[in-house]
């Protein structure tokens, strides 16, 4: 995994300087494992590929799942806080499809949290995942952490969560994955919402 992971380092720089000389900025995260997150072998390659792109830690965002947390939490955590001090972003990704412990919200120095597409699948009234989700939105909010919603793939979907003040969604409603030729053209194009969906996404 640490190969994979070094490879993706390098490349993801590489992507994000390309599409920086054609005008378009973005953050893009990255997933990465316990073993990634257990010494500074990441940061020195992080460091090393942002240094030969000329790019801002910032164009970083590192995602981890809960289970990262579970096996040492001291050591990652201390990697962690190394990675948001060099201004990498940090996300923990697929929440509350695991452990869900309240502690890595509180201790945990992330700047978002990604809700598991699982909590979305059966957004009713009155059920446990429509309290759940509501009661995660808020509690983020009052951390003052960004709120992204995984596995948004309908109107009705985007609708509740906009009303609910999830901060960021992301899914098939917005755009099914795209190549980093075809990204370009859809920003190009104005993929703006028109108050009920993205234009140009395909919202079924």
């Amino acid at each position: 995994i640490r190969r994979i992971t070094s490879w993706v380092v390098r490349n993801v720089c590489k992507q994000i300087d390309a599409w920086r000389t054609r005008g378009l900025r973005l953050t893009v995260s990255l997933n990465v494992s316990s073993i990634d997150l257990t010494d500074g072998q990441l940061i020195d390659e992080l460091t090393q590929s942002l240094a030969h792109f000329n790019l801002a830690p910032q164009c970083i965002e590192l995602e981890f799942t809960e289970s990262v947390l579970i096996p040492d939490f001291d050591a990652v955590q201390q990697q962690l806080k190394r990675l948001r001090l060099l201004g990498v972003e940090i996300a923990i990704d697929d929440f509350g499809s695991g452990y869900s412990n309240w502690r890595y919200l509180r201790d945990i120095p992330a700047k978002s949290v990604k809700l598991d597409r699982s909590l979305l699948a059966d957004l009713r009234p009155d059920t446990s995942n429509w309290h759940i989700v509501q009661g995660i939105i808020r509690l983020a909010r009052n951390l003052n952490l960004t709120v992204v919603a995984e596995g948004v793939e309908t109107l009705a979907n985007y609708r509740l969560l906009r009303d609910w003040q999830c901060h960021q969604g992301q899914g098939y409603f917005f755009s099914r994955p795209l190549s980093p030729d075809a990204l370009c053209e859809w920003v190009a194009n104005g993929q703006t919402f028109d108050g009920n969906r993205p234009k140009g996404a395909d919202a079924t």
